[in-house]
């Protein structure tokens, strides 16, 4: 049974992943700390009271999460004790996020990949193909190493030559098990299962993986949409919509990048907010809807200050 571990670690593996992902976003988050990056000082009270501010207006216009679904990310909303002294005269960047998932259909998505995979691995140890190349590897690795221990180097240099072969056809065998596990993983991941929601004050350049199609606009604003896909060890993975406040433009346009960046006044405090990104990872009709129902009047608030 022990063989089957590196196939079921890809799934294992993907979710190690996201968890550690999550764990680090949080920490770069931590909202005592703006902007950290070596030596930090004491805030000044119109950094705080803007950190307040644009934390609270973000918090106020994030729409409700979908019904049924829990919430499993949300950043605190702390006050601003310290900042980085790297920040300099740059405008005031402030991040706010909370995220969403169907926990009942990922679970259930995950009970009938166990029970495929499972199956898979039966039908794998019953193949004879299989056990016979095992055993003959099994009985050649003790004849390596007894021709090693004797000092026999021509021999080992034989018993070598004839595990390659042998080799190379368990090697094709354990990635077709592989295969077929990810098109298990592919097929019972559920779709519309998670959602997230980014909004950064003082967004100075925004990316998108892949192409971008611009979409309706939302109360004016320019709405771009990336489409999801299936990741490699990661599953399925919802696209994004990017809806931009401010003045911004579209640097870069291509199939596997496309790049915005803030046009903002370096004349102004740097506590002013000149630009704000809202980021919709969540399937597309889904998103759609819940930006429809963001209270855009608040962000809109943030930069008419």
């Amino acid at each position: 049974m022990s063989k089957a571990a590196p196939a079921f670690s890809l799934y294992s593996l993907g979710r190690a992943a996201c968890c550690l992902g999550l764990a680090l976003g949080l920490w770069l988050a931590a909202p005592g700390l703006a902007g950290a990056n070596g030596d930090t000082r004491p805030a000044t009270p119109q950094e705080k009271a803007f950190h307040a501010q644009a934390l609270d207006a973000c918090q106020q216009a994030a729409p409700a999460g979908p019904q049924g679904w829990d919430l499993v990310d949300r950043t605190q909303v702390n006050e601003l004790n310290r900042v980085s002294t790297g920040l300099g005269k740059s405008p005031w960047p402030v991040s706010f996020r909370l995220a969403w998932q169907d926990s009942a259909s990922l679970r259930a998505g995950e009970e009938k990949t166990m029970r495929a995979g499972l199956a898979l691995l039966a039908q794998r140890q019953a193949d004879q193909n299989f056990s016979q190349l095992q055993k003959q590897l099994d009985g050649l690795n003790k004849a390596l190493g007894a021709a090693l221990k004797n000092g026999d180097r021509p021999q080992a240099q034989q018993v070598q030559e004839r595990m390659a072969p042998l080799v190379a056809q368990l090697q094709a065998l354990q990635a077709d098990f592989d295969r077929k596990f990810q098109e298990i993983q592919k097929e019972n991941q559920p779709k519309d299962a998670r959602a997230s929601l980014s909004i950064q004050v003082n967004a100075l350049y925004e990316e998108m993986r892949g192409p971008a199609t611009e979409e309706p606009p939302l109360r004016g604003h320019r709405v771009w949409r990336g489409q999801g896909g299936h990741a490699s060890q990661q599953g399925w993975r919802e696209g994004v919509t990017l809806v931009l406040l401010g003045k911004w433009s579209l640097e870069k346009s291509g199939e596997t990048t496309t790049v915005f960046t803030a046009q903002t006044d370096a004349g102004l405090p740097a506590t002013t907010a000149q630009a704000v990104a809202v980021r919709l990872t969540a399937d597309p009709a889904r998103a759609r809807q819940m930006l429809e129902a963001l209270d855009w009047a608040r962000l809109e608030g943030l930069l008419a200050r």
